[in-house]
């Protein structure tokens, strides 16, 4: 059984006129504007899905990256205390200990640590202020994985990565993906 879809008064009354812009002054005032709408969200949907993924991905490959490096440099502990993070790095570390550990009523996983930091920190990590530990850990990260990518997904990996951040924010605060 088919959906029906709402009526477009009712969706502009409920989303606004400004948010069905683009799309009336694509379709007209009819029942196209509204398919379109809903078209575009089935299309946000499924790239915010596939955007997480890759943050998924591109998260635990930066973990195991800088684990390595802090192993192979004969450091204690997790790379993430060893305290060249910059105060932005360390607040966003204190959250996601809040965060994984309950406000301190479960157990500190590192897993699960890292896992809260957000893809914001990652991307971060490539400032200045972490040239000398993360930066080259990165490079080589993202080298070796690029390197066995086919040159065909190289094009589509760099896209995503490159506008990972941008996109997610984009896909949750939906848009025409269409225009």
């Amino acid at each position: 059984m088919a959906r029906k879809s709402i009526a477009l008064a009712e969706l502009s009354r409920l989303v606004s006129p400004e948010r069905l812009g683009p799309y009336t002054s694509e379709m007209g005032l009819g029942d196209g504007a509204v398919e379109l709408y809903e078209w575009n969200l089935r299309v946000s949907a499924a790239l915010f899905e596939a955007i997480g993924i890759v943050e998924v991905v591109l998260r635990n490959a930066m973990d195991r990256a800088l684990t390595a490096r802090h192993i192979e440099r004969g450091a204690a502990g997790y790379w993430y205390d060893a305290g060249w993070l910059d105060d932005k790095g360390q607040q966003d570390l204190a959250v996601a200990r809040q965060r994984a550990t309950g406000n301190g009523q479960k157990p500190e996983l590192p897993g699960k640590i890292v896992a809260e930091l957000s893809f914001g920190f990652w991307r971060f990590l490539q400032r200045p202020a972490h040239v000398g530990f993360a930066r080259p850990t990165y490079r080589r990260c993202y080298l070796r994985h690029l390197a066995e990518m086919p040159d065909r997904c190289r094009t589509f990996h760099h896209t995503i990565v490159a506008g990972s951040s941008h996109r997610a924010h984009r896909q949750s605060h939906p848009r025409s993906v269409h225009l």
